[in-house]
């Protein structure tokens, strides 16, 4: 699959693979994106504030309108946040400087327990991890060698097995829902799974409990697995192509954070 800029110029050749399906009742879109190019350039995961400015203040913007205001190649919307003030929640670093670092002591007011909403890394290399307790200062994790995080709900896949499930006993929304999650396989290769369930015009869409989607990934072969932001916040962008349905209005929730992929 090749990607082109703004003016129509091919940028960059690269075999994302996107895989529908259903599992236990729900729809399921999964996308494959290799580390390298097929001209071996390395593609990397990074942490963007969706304000034209960058800035936590600025006007936010939907993933889908910041992947065409970007050219981005791969975008999906990332952390948790307030939905009034459009503050992201929890630590945030971009490019290796801290932009948030106030650990989350519930969701919108909704108790959280003490092993959820805690950080998702991306280091230098772009390899996933969240090794962190959500108390972490980011100023120990920009010492670490952290270049981008943001904070959402926590890993249920280490190791190519589920974690404990005190690490993803989400209270908000423990049942089956709308999930978005990002992670990697054995070989550093990225996924992403969004996952649909009964919202609006959407029908017959039961959704997917963190065990259900946790047994699907580890069937694919995934090794480690975080959840993002779902519910009507998901949205995953194939260039300027929104490819699971657009849950609110025709371009999308406005969200502070996205992760989008680039090439170096």
């Amino acid at each position: 699959m090749s990607f082109y800029d703004v003016n129509g110029n091919a940028r960059v050749s690269a075999e994302i693979d996107i895989e529908y399906g259903r599992y236990e009742g729900a729809s399921y879109y999964l996308a494959r994106i290799p580390r390298f190019t097929l001209d071996g350039k390395r593609i990397k995961p990074k942490v963007a504030i969706t304000s034209a400015d960058g800035s936590v203040n600025g006007s936010k913007v939907s993933a889908l309108n910041f992947a065409k205001l970007n050219n981005t190649m791969f975008t999906l919307n990332a952390g948790l946040f307030n939905t009034q003030t459009m503050q992201p929640q929890g630590q945030v670093i971009i490019d290796g400087v801290s932009k948030t670092n106030t650990p989350m002591t519930d969701d919108m007011g909704s108790p959280i327990s003490d092993d959820e909403c805690y950080p998702l890394c991306i280091d230098a290399n772009g390899d996933l991890s969240a090794p962190y307790e959500r108390s972490v200062d980011t100023a120990t994790m920009i010492a670490d060698g952290v270049k981008y995080a943001v904070t959402a709900w926590g890993q249920f896949i280490e190791n190519f097995a589920k974690a404990d499930s005190s690490k993803y006993n989400e209270i908000v929304h423990a049942g089956k829902y709308i999930r978005q999650s990002i992670g990697q396989f054995q070989t550093g290769d990225y996924f992403v799974c969004t996952v649909d369930c009964s919202r609006g015009s959407i029908s017959n869409e039961a959704g997917m409990t963190y065990d259900t989607l946790a047994n699907l990934l580890i069937s694919k072969g995934v090794k480690f697995a975080y959840s993002l932001d779902g519910g009507g916040s998901a949205e995953t962008v194939i260039e300027k192509r929104q490819i699971n349905p657009i849950f609110e209005g025709t371009s999308g929730r406005a969200v502070p954070t996205v992760i989008y992929f680039d090439v170096e």
